[in-house]
């Protein structure tokens, strides 16, 4: 017979084994899983990475960029070989960037009879998006009220006399492709005696052979008299009260003049039915001596109120009124509304494309301040900050309202949203 204790010493042996087996697993089944956790991690990581990098490149680049540098983002963020992928779609307010990756890990065939482990993640990023088209830019309505008084046969910059330099402007300003109808209105000490217009007015109304009747009227007349700028801008709002434009929006009137007019209150007065048709006086100042008071008299009618110096612009030589003249071309023919949420610093990609899902074609950004009238033959944009607007060159705005292309904006970092 065997003592009692060794029969209990040898019972206990299978306990031990089976619990030193367990607690194995369990140790296996834990640093498998720390290891699979860290997995999920960097994979996450580089979904992310991808996400955020495509919504960029969108900004950057457009629809059609290349995606394998974002995918290489994300691969960055990796210790493994991982697969990923991306999706772009669209919203009426963002770009949004879909990445999916998976990663086959590594684990104890103890646990995983296959010997590996595959994680998944998931991730959704977006790039904030406005689209623009010719639907949301009505047809400008433009009276040119131009100064033809005796002060504008000096010369301009050391060139040409200011009316000589006003009339080539004028040649080349109608002769640009833009959405706008135009009326004109030239005066000096009246609206009335000129040649070239008919029953020697001055002026010519918004009709379909308006153009050609401005150019004729322009180069036909000569300096004469004093400055009655109320009487030019009376005449314009007479011809912007037609009976056919009654309810149209986007009416403007074009003042350019080099000087303060000879009866000031009488003048300012002339802006008020203008305001209230309602149109937007924008003043053009040709004025090379630095005469504060005539520029005070031009910004107090500047604007659909008055008082808006934004509407104000100054032109020193014959290159300033060819560049204020695209500015304003840009402004009127292709009005934009002004973007929402932009951080700081800005950073935008504007593109044109035929519609949604079509290859598109990055517009160049003019820096900020930067001159449109250098960049004249190219599709550009410039953003303004101060009133968080983007504005266009001539043959980027041609592209929209004449072409009617669709104008795609795209502004700040990209986001996750999931």
């Amino acid at each position: 017979m065997r003592p009692a204790g060794r029969r209990q010493r040898g019972a206990t042996a299978p306990i031990v084994a089976g619990a030193a087996l367990v607690l194995a697993l369990f140790a296996v089944g834990g640093a498998t899983l720390g290891r699979l956790a860290a997995a999920h991690m960097d994979l996450q990581r580089a979904a992310d990475a991808t996400a955020l990098g495509t919504a960029d490149l969108m900004r950057e680049q457009g629809r059609q960029a290349n995606q394998t540098s974002a995918l290489a983002l994300g691969q960055r963020n990796v210790r493994w070989a991982v697969t990923l992928s991306t999706d772009v779609t669209e919203t009426t307010t963002a770009v949004v960037t879909r990445s999916a990756g998976s990663a086959n890990v590594a684990a104890p065939r103890l646990v995983f009879t296959s010997g590996t482990a595959t994680v998944h993640a998931r991730a959704t990023g977006q790039v904030a998006q406005v689209t623009l088209s010719s639907v949301t830019m009505p047809h400008a309505k433009v009276v040119l009220v131009l100064d033809y008084s005796g002060s504008m046969s000096t010369p301009l910059g050391g060139g040409s006399t200011r009316l000589q330099t006003l009339k080539d402007s004028i040649h080349r300003l109608l002769g640009e492709p833009m959405r706008i109808d135009y009326a004109a209105v030239i005066f000096s000490d009246d609206v009335v005696g000129c040649a070239g217009a008919a029953n020697n007015d001055c002026w010519v109304p918004f009709e379909p052979d308006a153009l050609d009747k401005i150019l004729q009227m322009v180069d036909a007349n000569n300096v004469k008299g004093g400055t009655a700028t109320e009487k030019g801008l009376a005449k314009a709002r007479d011809l912007l009260s037609a009976p056919d434009l009654v309810g149209q929006s986007n009416k403007f009137v074009l003042l350019v003049s080099d000087g303060l007019p000879n009866r000031v209150p009488q003048a300012t007065a002339a802006a008020r039915p203008i305001w209230d048709l309602p149109a937007t006086i924008i003043t053009l100042h040709i004025d090379d001596e630095g005469d504060v008071q005539a520029r005070d008299y031009m910004v107090s009618v500047s604007g659909p109120h008055g008082g808006d110096a934004s509407w104000y612009y100054p032109v020193r030589n014959a290159a300033d009124l060819e560049s204020r003249f695209q500015e304003i071309l840009a402004r009127i023919g292709c009005p934009l509304p002004p973007l929402t949420g932009v951080e700081t610093p800005p950073l935008l990609g504007a593109f044109l494309r035929t519609g949604p899902g079509a290859s598109e074609r990055k517009l160049v950004q003019v820096p900020p301040g930067g001159d449109l009238a250098a960049y004249r033959n190219q599709e550009a944009f410039r953003f303004d900050p101060a009133g968080s607007v983007i504005v266009l060159t001539i043959p980027a705005c041609t592209a929209v309202a004449e072409r009617h292309e669709q104008l795609v904006v795209r502004y700040n970092r990209g986001r996750l949203v999931e």
